[in-house]
């Protein structure tokens, strides 16, 4: 039996987790995903030493993501789930570093099915535990769907890279902390009231798909400086919304902070044309146009990594150290790093 743990990674999330595998000071273990002409997947684990016995009896922590097409990679990540099961190991741990179905997590309209719960349904069927995910749409609709299969949850959070990236912004006694919509709120105003500050909310509907209309709460916010707060932006279309509301109601200044940043459709520029200062979004979801990876823990002067915008408005930050301190809680019961 191997007595340490194993760490392996889906393509949508290598880059991230070469990043916390650095820092754990662990190997990431090789296996091989394609597709053959036909569409059809094949996946073909690594012998270690020539040998597949490495695997029976460890516990493997794969690391795992929904960016970019989320069906290919669910279909990846569950072929994996099944390739290592197939070898004997003995637990596995899923660590999703970014979890897309955010919309999927409740009823809309009628006749839609909420599919959040399909996940944990197909996966109860590997020996799976617990599962480590990127801070999270709706904690409490996840950990629901997971419990009842028997596995559970723990989310990284973004609260200490926030609170030491916006720790200056923070102090000012101008600044207000806000929400781009009610499901966030909670969140905001526990940030905001670590520092004895105010905190507001919008009421959001989607009138279709990527769309959203926002209404703020009735305050002033003449000479004041917002500090919008978000589990993530794709279109820039909630928060961006909200950026020009603020500015109308008087706001001199906005700075965003988002813990996943899919920026997708044309998001870059929307950010670039926005009365938004500067917008910090964590390295979770991984760019096809970064140009480098100077990355570090929380230091967003040095970790632009080149992302395509005109007016230099997005910053990068890493929740790298979160996500090890996370993995090794989780693991402090099972084997040993």
């Amino acid at each position: 039996m191997n007595q340490q743990a194993l760490f392996y990674s889906c393509r949508a999330s290598y880059r991230e987790a070469s990043r916390i595998a650095k820092e754990l000071g662990v190997p990431l273990q090789k296996r091989h995903f394609g597709f053959f002409g036909d569409g059809e997947m094949k996946l073909r684990m690594v012998p270690h030493m020539g040998k597949f016995d490495f695997l029976k009896g460890a516990t493997v922590v794969l690391f795992t993501s929904t960016r970019g097409d989320a069906q290919e990679n669910w279909m990846e990540t569950f072929a994996t789930l099944q390739g290592l099961a197939l070898y004997g190991v003995k637990e596995i741990v899923p660590v999703f570093t970014f979890l897309g179905y955010r919309r999927q997590d409740k009823e809309g309209k009628e006749g839609e099915i909420p599919l959040l719960g399909m996940i944990p349904r197909i996966m109860s069927v590997w020996p799976i535990q617990d599962v480590i995910f990127g801070e999270l749409h709706n904690l409490d609709a996840t950990r629901a769907a997971f419990n009842q299969h028997g596995m559970a949850i723990h989310e990284v959070r973004a609260d200490r890279a926030f609170e030491m990236i916006c720790h200056s912004l923070l102090e000012r006694k101008d600044i207000i902390v806000a929400s781009p919509d009610s499901g966030r709120l909670k969140v905001v105003q526990d940030a905001a009231s670590r520092f004895s500050r105010e905190a507001i909310g919008s009421k959001k509907i989607r009138p279709g798909d990527d769309q959203a209309e926002v209404t703020l709460e009735d305050v002033d916010l003449t000479g004041k400086h917002i500090l919008v707060r978000d589990d993530e932006v794709n279109t820039f279309t909630t928060m961006g919304k909200n950026v020009t509301a603020y500015r109308k109601r008087g706001a001199i200044g906005v700075t965003g902070f988002s813990v996943h940043g899919v920026l997708s459709g044309d998001a870059v520029d929307l950010i670039d044309d926005a009365p938004i200062d500067r917008l910090y979004v964590s390295t979770t979801v991984t760019f096809p146009y970064e140009k480098g990876d100077r990355s570090t823990d929380v230091t967003p002067e040095e970790t632009n990594l080149g992302i395509e915008s005109k007016s230099g408005k997005i910053y990068f930050y890493s929740l790298t150290r979160d996500f090890v301190a996370m993995i090794r809680q989780v693991l402090s019961n099972k084997q040993p790093l």
